[in-house]
Parts: structure tokens; sequence; C-alpha cells
């Protein structure tokens, strides 16, 4: 991974929550790896994030104009894979790099009132591991819902800003959607038939996402924020519909590499 400069570079250390065997070290930057989690005990963690994250939104129902169908009361993870993706990862943390230099020493605002999604790294990859979060650059996991067709290009490609709404559209411009609340994601999944792997589940993705420097508009018009982000002003957008009509807040960044997909979470919709 190069440093922010250009001159420096850093050797990529797989993370803590990877399976590293030879054949990863073996092929290096080609790694990629979708492979089911057998642990209870993370399938378990899994459902409670999920759980805590959704909150109260589904017993009150709330719903945004993307929603077509009925809100589900609630959403049941039942298997989950982890994406080891060396080369997405690697542009990601060279993004980050960058990020940091830009910054300077400039203190970033953090996001308020404060994500929904509470995680714990330790739960995944043991209670020595480090926190793989840079919060002085409001990198933060949060989810993204994407139709089964989609899943297997996003693990493996990363996410392609020139596909952007072609499963829902994009009211805020090309950009990688994503929430803090897995109901707003659920709008946007859609179930696999009988026949494929994971027959009438949905899939969740559960990425980090590097914020960086937010701003934050509760209007339906941002064309001024984006003009900020496009000029480099902000990192990243919240429109917060939460606030202005009580439904979610939705998080969008402009570039593809602030965006890794650590996990899919397939899940059942309950009623």
């Amino acid at each position: 991974v190069i440093d922010a400069n250009g001159c420096a570079a850093r050797p990529f250390r797989p993370p803590a929550h990877w399976s590293v065997s030879q054949q990863m070290i073996t092929e290096g930057r080609f790694w990629l790896k979708v492979e089911e989690e057998t642990r209870p005990d993370l399938l378990s963690y899994f459902r409670s994030v999920v759980d805590r994250s959704v909150g109260t939104s589904a017993y009150r129902r709330i719903s945004s104009k993307d929603r077509k169908d009925r809100v589900p009361s609630k959403l049941m993870v039942d298997r989950v894979q982890r994406v080891e993706n060396v080369a997405d990862l690697r542009e990601y943390l060279q993004r980050r790099y960058a990020m940091r230099h830009e910054r300077g020493n400039r203190t970033l605002t953090k996001v308020d009132p404060e994500l929904q999604v509470k995680f714990s790294y330790s739960a995944l990859a043991g209670p020595e591991a480090e926190n793989p979060l840079d919060e002085n650059l409001n990198e933060a996991f949060l989810f993204h819902g994407t139709s089964f067709t989609a899943v297997e290009g996003i693990s493996r490609d990363g996410f392609v800003l020139a596909f952007s709404g072609t499963n829902a559209g994009t009211a805020f411009g090309k950009g990688v959607y994503l929430a803090e609340d897995p109901l707003k994601c659920d709008e946007y999944t859609s179930e696999a038939p009988h026949g494929h792997e994971f027959a009438g589940l949905r899939p969740l993705l559960f990425c980090r996402v590097l914020l960086g420097n937010v701003t934050v508009s509760e209007d339906r018009d941002v064309s001024s924020e984006i003009q900020s982000i496009m000029q480099q002003k902000c990192d990243s957008l919240i429109a917060d519909r939460k606030a202005a009509v009580g439904t979610f807040r939705e998080f969008i960044v402009f570039d593809a590499d602030q965006v890794y997909t650590d996990y899919i979470l397939w899940y059942r919709r309950c009623y």
C-alpha cells in the first residue's frame, strides 16, 4: 500500500478476522475468497447487531418512498459470508492514507447523532484484536442492500459507480448509498430464487466506510452539498431524511474506494 505522499510503501497486513493461509500469501494481491462462516457465535452476534441497528424502526413500520412492499417486523440473519479481497482492500487502505494526508492536523466533526450501528471488532477477531477503524476519519461500519444478482460482482470487483442506481435510482447523485438502519437497506434487496445457493434469503452487505469530512442535508435538493464534495471540501454526504420526515439517514460516498465489503449477511424477512 502506497502512502499518501507516494514515497513510502507500507506492507499489506491481512485483517485479524481473515483466515490467513499459504495460498493467500502466494497469490498476494490477486487473493479473493468469499467463505461462509461456520461459527455459531458469529452468526448469533451478527443477528444481534442487525436487531440493535433496526431498533424500533420495524415496530413503528417506518418506510421511505422506495419501499414497494410490506415492512417486515424483523430481519433474521441465517447465513454469513466473509469477503477476503486483497486488491479491493488495498485500494481502500490507500484512500485512507490519502485522506489522512489531506486532513493534516485538522480535527473532523464527528457524525451527530452517533451511528446506530454498535459493533465490537473483538467479537470477530478475538479480544486481542485492535479496532481497525480510524475514528479520526469518521471511519465506520454501515450496511448496504443489494440484489442477489449484484452481490457476487460487488464482492469480486468492489463498488462500481457506473452501475450506481441500476437497482434503485440515484436520488442524491451517482454514489454508493449506505445506511445505519438495515430496514432502509431492506428496501433495495431481492430474494434469491429456488436453485440458488442462498435460496429464500436476501443479501445485506456489512461494509467499512470512510466518511471523512461529512456534509449534512435535510433537503431533497443537495446540489450545493454535492458541489462541495466534488470540490474536495467534503468526503461524504449524510442525507438526513430522519430529521426531515422521520424516516432514515442515508450515507453517500462518491468515491468507490471509500467502501470495503467485509461480510455478506444473508437474511430472511419475518412478518
